[in-house]
């Protein structure tokens, strides 16, 4: 969440004042009460990852008897895609640069104004609260501790946090809110979808590989990344464009007044 919590702080730094070489879509300009609730809300995500991570696992996966209970699925793709015991650290690094490069490529090229820079900032509020909420919730066990060697240590408040991957999710909601708020700039997008998917599939692949999460914990952080990343500009879009337009026209056979109303 720390992590999170800087990349945030490196968005709103950034500087975001190139003009648009292309006409730019209309859009909802910024609300007084958007950006103390988003700050309300990052301290919300903040303090449910540090006071409210379980300390003991709901989805654990273990027979009664003692037996290994995780599904064929996970327990395949895990044991072909983990790295050696030396090589995990490196793993979960990798997991941050990915998810996080596309952003970095954008910022660097002034693609964000302040409409956009406050709507991704949104959109990754978002995601860390569901994911948060979820981790709690299914306390699913890490495969770092479901199969880790006797004697070896982890981070003691980052047992059960397995599902969903909180990485995954990211980087899709970045991805997804970030292409949004590009093009709505009118600035071009092609080279954001073609770098950041294999970027964003490279994150939950480094995340099962850094034996952090399974597969189905970086299929769902992708599914809820994609939605949160399309859902929150959505909802902008629908405050910018809907209210209503009339239109008035005359012709040799009369006239009429056309009323539309987009949404």
């Amino acid at each position: 969440m720390i992590v999170r919590l800087l990349i945030v702080a490196l968005i709103v730094a950034a500087p975001a004042q190139a003009q648009s070489p292309q006409p730019a879509r209309e859009r909802a300009p910024i609300s007084r009460w958007e950006l103390p609730v988003t700050i309300a809300g990052l301290a919300s995500a903040l303090a449910a990852s540090s006071l409210l991570d379980p300390a003991n696992c709901h989805w654990c996966e273990t027979t009664a008897s003692g037996a290994d209970a995780v599904n064929g699925l996970d327990r395949s793709v895990r044991n072909a895609l983990r790295w050696s015991d030396a090589n995990l650290g490196r793993a979960d690094t990798l997991s941050y640069v990915t998810a996080f490069t596309p952003l970095g490529l954008v910022l660097v090229r002034r693609d964000l104004d302040g409409r956009g820079i406050l709507t991704v900032v949104q959109a990754l509020t978002t995601t860390s609260l569901i994911a948060q909420t979820v981790k709690i919730a299914a306390a699913r066990e890490r495969p770092s501790y479901r199969y880790r060697r006797p004697g070896s240590v982890d981070q003691p408040n980052d047992r059960n946090t397995s599902f969903f991957s909180g990485h995954t999710a990211d980087a899709f909601t970045l991805l997804v809110s970030v292409a949004h708020e590009t093009a709505a700039r009118g600035r071009p997008t092609g080279w954001l979808w073609i770098a950041g998917v294999p970027l964003a599939a490279a994150t939950a692949y480094f995340r099962v590989s850094a034996d952090r999460h399974y597969l189905t914990d970086v299929i769902a952080g992708a599914g809820v990344g994609v939605a949160v990343g399309y859902g929150i500009p959505a909802l902008q879009d629908a405050r910018s464009v809907g209210r209503p337009t009339i239109t008035p026209s005359v012709n040799a056979h009369g006239g009429q007044l056309i009323a539309t109303w987009t949404w």
